[in-house]
């Protein structure tokens, strides 16, 4: 009997697209089928690094850019809206061409708009079903919307009952037909979270995400914390990919770990709720909403990028 094969392809914007996909490969691995990793850049090279035994395939990608002046983050998005429909256009050239090659049975986007056929079941992962836009917040909405329903199913990695994602994982009318919540889904084992060792390092900072902003917070946070052990990981340009193995030696090792609030980083942290700082990018309306959502209901520590400095800092990491 053939074994059945799965393209999957997370969207090349950070991490959290590929991590989130961890679980979702191992599950399909243990039910046999054959998963071929589909993506570009830092996404690709860190699935790779966590299935080294899988097969994989490059293709072209999206490549943003964030603004150095955070007012200006909607405008620099905006004027890149030619580029992300550009990258839609070539995701659906390219994977016409794996179909070709590999004969899938399943197709499986994480926000690739672009990775879908109507001759191969394709299903995309997202909980961004009711995205946050600054303007044309309508308009923008629809367009998404037209695009979900290009796929057969909507997975939402999302708990109804827990509803990390609060309003952006409300579903419209015209997708509740194929739309499933499947779920919080981290590349990190909750049970894996020590209570029990002597840490050895203050704070761990995780940066993700586009250039200038991951550079930025990198900047702000050494400077604020320069007393202290401090590891950082995710750096631009950094020849080190650190995969899940690893990094949960290094939360474990951490007193206290920085973050951004993307949705991934939540559903990975959300356990250690004492223990984690959530900074929204400026200008990145979903961050700054999840970080609100995370503070005034959930109880979480969030700080502004704006109002980092020593003293607000350490007063939050307790030193």
């Amino acid at each position: 009997m053939k074994t059945k094969t799965v393209l999957i392809s997370p969207l090349n914007w950070g991490l959290g697209h590929a991590s989130r996909c961890i679980p979702i490969i191992n599950d399909l691995v243990q039910d046999g089928f054959e998963i071929i990793i589909v993506g570009n850049g830092e996404s690709l090279r860190f699935l790779q690094s966590n299935f080294s035994d899988l097969k994989s395939e490059k293709i072209s990608g999206l490549d943003i850019n964030y603004s150095n002046i955070d007012s200006a983050q909607t405008l620099k998005l905006g004027f890149q809206i030619p580029k992300i429909i550009k990258s839609i256009q070539s995701e659906k050239k390219d994977l016409k061409a794996l179909i070709e090659k590999h004969q899938p049975e399943l197709i499986v986007s994480d926000n690739r708009y672009g990775f879908y056929n109507s001759n191969v079941k394709s299903v995309i992962i997202t909980h961004q079903i009711n995205p946050i836009f600054p303007v044309l917040n309508k308009q923008f909405k629809r367009q998404i919307h037209l695009w979900l329903n290009c796929f057969d199913e909507v997975w939402i990695p999302d708990n109804e009952t827990i509803n990390l994602s609060g309003a952006l994982s409300v579903v419209p009318e015209s997708l509740k037909l194929k739309t499933n919540f499947i779920g919080i889904k981290s590349h990190l084992e909750p049970s894996e979270f020590s209570n029990e060792i002597e840490r050895q390092n203050d704070v761990l900072l995780i940066l993700s995400g586009p250039e200038p902003q991951r550079s930025k917070l990198k900047t702000l946070v050494s400077k604020a914390v320069s007393g202290l052990k401090i590891i950082i990981v995710g750096e631009s340009g950094s020849s080190q990919t650190v995969n899940s193995k690893k990094l949960i030696e290094l939360i474990n090792d951490s007193k206290f770990i920085i973050t951004r609030s993307g949705y991934s980083s939540i559903m990975d942290l959300f356990e250690i709720k004492d223990r984690v700082i959530f900074i929204a990018t400026p200008g990145l309306t979903e961050q700054e909403y999840l970080a609100e959502r995370l503070k005034t209901k959930l109880g979480y520590k969030v700080i502004a990028q704006s109002n980092i400095n020593e003293k607000s800092l350490n007063k939050m990491l307790r030193f």
